[in-house]
Formats: structure tokens, C-alpha cells, sequence
């Protein structure tokens, strides 16, 4: 709910000084002091658009709004008399507000007939007075609230419009899943003015569906058929909420058996008891509530069965009309198909005859030759596979490296050059002695 009293205190337009002004009517100011004029028109504008964004109010009408728009204060209560000033700007020169009348203006029946455009085109259009005793009462639209709504129910309930015809309640309710908080009547709205850019959108007798040019949807003419889509949108509905009811079911249960735990750990076995009960009452109810899911689910399913096959059926009753026309034109006397039966006989021989071979060398010679060929094709693969492992020359042992074979030849060095010191020393004594 919206705080008028808080928004209010929070405006700096709204400072006492200029309370009587604001909340006066102002219209007398349009020519003894336009400048104040334009500052309350203007204060108020910015302060209803506040108003409508703060609280997404989409839909109301003057006489509520001037209500709901009474100012409290310690010395006094303010009643917006120059609101009708504001409300009108706003609807014939801003076109920030509309009237819910107009929405449906762009189908072919409801716009304004060639009598009226010309009169229009002479005399100017109507200007609209919120003081009217019928405008009083009709519901304003903000455009922004409005567009922004507009573009969230676009994203989320178009895709599922695309395969689907579901009624205003089915569609609440998924917006309501996703936090999104829309009454059935401000939806409606919100569809209508979608249908200016979406002419394949349809809504009738709170059903909503998208034209798609599926024949279980639409006659030969391409029209909804609203009759039968209004009992499929109320199964698929009865189908969602109970989906939801047992998901529900089932998150309680899921509840009590935790409390069930704990009141077992801590001994509290009465408790315990009465919660047992409940979970098993709630199992029960759960078990209904599928039983019941699936025999709706198997009637929807039947459902869309018969749909097919009445469409299946006109196609056949179609087509079998066309066959006995096609056969009825291309019937054939059986004079007729003699004739042609000789006629293609006779093609036959000639294309024999035509088709004969000349003297062909005997099979057998040529099948002998062809496997000499493959015979020696194979022995020449043979022979360079043997040439290829001939080249090739295994290792007996495996070779050092060269670091290893170096190691080996110092080690021998050392040893020789040991010996031939060991001879100097021996031929010294020798020679000594």
C-alpha cells in the first residue's frame, strides 16, 4: 500500500508555504500568473508519477485518486481540488495517461468511423474532462506503468502463450510464482494494449490465446474457437493448481518429518506422536492429489487425441473426395488399355533387339586373365614388403650411449698407461741393481 502522507512530507514542492496553492484550484492562474500555473501543473505531475511508479499503481479513475490523494496535516486536511487541471494535461497533451476505452481502438470495429474522422479533421478532436460524469468514473491508465508491466508479461507468459490457450487466472497465478503482483483486471489491461503491437494475440471471455495457425485452435477461416479452447484452459488450469497443492503438500510433509526428528531426539514423545499423525494424514492427501493429477493429465491427453483425430478424419473425408474426382477424369475404356499394354509390349522387342550385344570375348577367358593379373599384382606387393624388412637391421644387444661408450674407453686408457709405469719402474731397478 502506498503512503500518500509519506511521499508527501518527502516532496520539497509540498512545503507548507505552498500548500494552499498546490492543493487550490489553480486554474485561474493560467492567465493571471502563468508561471504559477506551470510550477503547481508541473509539481503535480512529477508527484503523481512518483505516486503511480512507487506503488505500480496501474489503474484507477478521478474520483478515487482524489480521495486517495488527501493530505494530512496538524492544522488541516488538503483535498486536491486542481487535480482534474493536472489529470487532463496529462491525458490531452502529455499522453501519459489513457483511458481504458481507447485500448482496443486498433481493431478494424472499434475505430472511429470516416463521419467522425472528418469531423475530427474539421473540428478537432473531443477534449477530455475528468469532471465528465461518465470520464469520472472510468479508469485511467499511467502509459509507463503500463508499458513497464507490459514488458514483463511479454517475457513471461508469451512463450507459454505460444503452445497454450489458458484463461486470466492461469496466467495470475504464473506471475504470481515469479513474484510478480497483478490483478486479474490490470492483466486484462496490460494484454490489451499488447494486442496494438501482437495482432495474432487474442483474448475473449477470459481466455488468452495466441493465433499460430494451428487447426485445433482455428477454424477454416482462421477464427479462435473460443468454445472449445474455454474447456482445455479450464482442465489445464485445474491441472496447474492441483500440481501446486500437491507440491505444497509435499514441502509439509517434508516439514513435519524434520519436527518429527527432533521431537524423537529430545524424548518429547507425544509430540511426536500427533506430528506422525499429521505426516501420515498429509501422505494420504498426496496420494489423492496424484491419483487424481493423473487421470487429469490421461483426460487432457484423450482430449488432444480426439482433437487430432477430427483433423485427421476431415483430412481423409477430403481426400477421398479428390481421389474419385482424379479417378472419374482419368478413367481409361479397356479398349484403351489394350491398346497401350500392345503398344508397350512392342517397345519392349524393339529395345531387345536394339540392345543385343555384338561378339563378346567368351566370359571364362576373360575371369582366367583377370585373376592371372590380380595373382601377379599380389606377388609384387609380396616382394617389396620382403625388400622392406630385409633393410631393415635389428640390434642384438641394446647399444650404450655416448657418454657410457666414452666412460669405457678412459677406463682402458687408464689401465694401459697403469701397466706401462709398472715397466719403467721394474727396467730402473733393474739397472740399479
Amino acid at each position: 500500500m502506498i503512503d500518500i502522507q509519506q511521499l508527501y512530507r518527502s516532496n520539497k514542492e509540498f512545503r507548507d508555504s505552498r500548500l494552499n496553492s498546490l492543493f487550490s484550484d489553480f486554474s485561474g492562474l493560467k492567465e493571471s500568473n502563468p508561471e504559477g500555473y506551470m510550477a503547481n501543473l508541473n509539481a503535480w505531475k512529477h508527484f503523481l508519477s512518483s505516486v503511480f511508479n512507487h506503488g505500480e499503481m496501474l489503474s484507477f479513475n478521478y474520483t478515487f485518486l482524489k480521495k486517495m490523494l488527501l493530505y494530512r496535516t496538524s492544522r488541516r486536511d488538503y483535498l486536491p481540488e486542481g487535480l482534474y487541471i493536472v489529470l487532463n494535461d496529462m491525458i490531452n497533451n502529455d499522453k501519459s495517461l489513457i483511458l481504458e476505452s481507447t485500448l482496443n481502438m486498433h481493431n478494424e470495429s472499434q475505430r472511429p468511423g470516416i463521419l467522425l474522422m472528418l469531423k475530427n479533421a474539421f473540428f478537432g478532436t473531443n477534449i477530455i474532462d475528468v469532471r465528465n460524469k461518465q470520464t469520472s468514473v472510468e479508469t485511467l491508465l499511467s502509459v509507463e506503468v503500463l508499458e513497464n508491466k507490459c514488458k514483463v508479461i511479454k517475457e513471461k507468459l508469451f512463450p507459454i502463450l505460444d503452445s497454450d490457450a489458458l484463461n486470466l487466472d492461469h496466467l495470475r497465478s504464473i506471475l504470481t510464482e515469479s513474484n510478480i503482483d497483478i490483478s486479474k483486471h490490470d492483466l486484462l489491461l496490460c494484454l490489451q494494449y499488447l494486442q496494438r503491437d501482437f495482432d495474432k494475440l487474442e483474448i475473449s471471455n477470459d481466455i488468452v490465446v495466441m493465433k499460430n495457425g494451428d487447426a485445433r485452435r482455428e477454424d477454416e477461416s482462421g477464427e479462435v474457437v473460443y468454445e472449445d479452447l474455454k474447456h482445455i484452459s479450464d482442465l489445464s488450469y485445474t491441472i496447474y493448481k492441483l500440481q501446486k497443492y500437491g507440491n505444497e503438500k509435499i514441502q509439509e510433509v517434508s516439514d513435519i518429518d524434520k519436527k518429527l526428528k527432533k521431537s524423537l531426539h529430545e524424548k518429547n514423545l507425544i509430540v511426536a506422536k500427533t506430528q506422525l499423525k499429521l505426516k501420515k494424514l498429509h501422505e494420504i492427501q498426496i496420494n489423492k492429489t496424484l491419483n487424481s493429477l493423473e487421470n487429469l493429465h490421461t483426460l487432457k491427453i484423450k482430449v488432444e487425441d480426439a482433437q487430432n483425430n477430427l483433423l485427421i478424419s476431415k483430412v481423409w473425408k477430403e481426400n477421398t473426395n479428390v481421389m474419385k474426382l482424379l479417378n472419374q477424369k482419368a478413367e481409361v475404356s479397356d479398349e484403351t488399355f489394350d491398346e497401350l499394354y500392345r503398344e508397350i509390349q512392342q517397345t519392349d522387342h524393339i529395345s531387345n533387339k536394339l540392345g543385343t550385344k555384338f561378339a563378346d570375348p567368351e566370359d571364362e577367358a576373360i575371369d582366367k586373365e583377370l585373376a592371372e593379373l590380380e595373382s601377379q599384382v599380389i606377388k609384387q606387393e609380396i616382394e617389396e614388403i620382403q625388400k622392406k624388412l630385409d633393410s631393415l637391421k635389428l640390434p642384438t644387444s641394446k647399444p650404450l650411449g655416448e657418454k657410457g661408450t666414452q666412460t669405457a674407453n678412459q677406463k682402458q686408457q687408464e689401465v694401459n698407461e697403469g701397466g706401462k709405469k709398472e715397466d719403467i719402474e721394474t727396467n730402473k731397478e733393474a739397472v740399479l741393481n
